[in-house]
């Protein structure tokens, strides 16, 4: 995204997850069932998806591996452009208003808003473009076949690393991390770095604290 002036209030940063913090659900599952509806000939493909979910849980194969396999429905780039635009239109129903709030107020403030995301950017970043976010962090998927990765699954520790490369280039690493809002406890090398914490549960109520579900994918 376009590199945006560094002033006063730009020097103070917040963090923001983006599947089930400002969207609710999983947005990568939720485009499967998406998917699923619009061509139910994609189911073929679970036992090959289920099977690299199973390895991930004994560390057989890596994160990144497992989501590249999990995104193999997106194989036709030209349908998938076209049915990602009608998802992404779906979803904006989905976003909780109380964080929606936040992000209103944080954004009024001045501040610099970062969303990062493990879901493949190609289906938040128009949400978050138009949520007002200065940037977005996410999955990048390679141009002209969405499901094979460009980027490590952006999850965990990824985040921090893929963070602190952005206010390197963007001329932000003095800025002070003011708040980190998720709804997963996987977030935590992102909450060690802000100074205030909040997590949101699945009804899109906003609570001071770190959250202890650690579904993240």
């Amino acid at each position: 995204m376009a590199k945006k002036k560094v002033g006063d209030n730009t020097k103070k940063i917040h963090l923001y997850d983006f599947d089930g913090t400002i969207c609710e659900g999983d947005t990568t599952f939720k485009l499967y069932l998406f998917f699923l509806r619009k061509n139910p000939l994609i189911i073929l493909w679970l036992p090959y998806q289920l099977l690299f979910l199973i390895l991930r849980t004994f560390s057989l194969v890596s994160d990144t591996r497992v989501k590249e396999i999990f995104l193999v429905f997106l194989w036709n780039q030209y349908k998938v452009e076209k049915k990602i635009k009608e998802f992404s239109d779906n979803r904006q129903k989905y976003l909780f208003p109380k964080v929606l709030d936040k992000i209103k107020k944080d954004k009024d403030s001045g501040a610099t808003l970062i969303c990062i995301s493990a879901s493949p950017r190609l289906y938040i970043e128009e949400m978050c473009k138009g949520l007002g976010f200065d940037y977005i962090i996410a999955t990048e998927t390679k141009e002209g076949s969405y499901r094979k990765l460009a980027s490590k699954n952006c999850r965990g520790p990824e985040k921090v690393i893929r963070l602190k490369q952005l206010l390197k280039d963007e001329g932000l690493e003095e800025a002070e991390i003011v708040s980190m809002i998720s709804d997963s406890k996987f977030d935590k090398p992102l909450y060690d770095l802000a100074k205030e914490k909040y997590m949101v549960d699945e009804k899109g109520n906003i609570t001071k604290g770190i959250p202890e579900r650690v579904f993240n994918f």
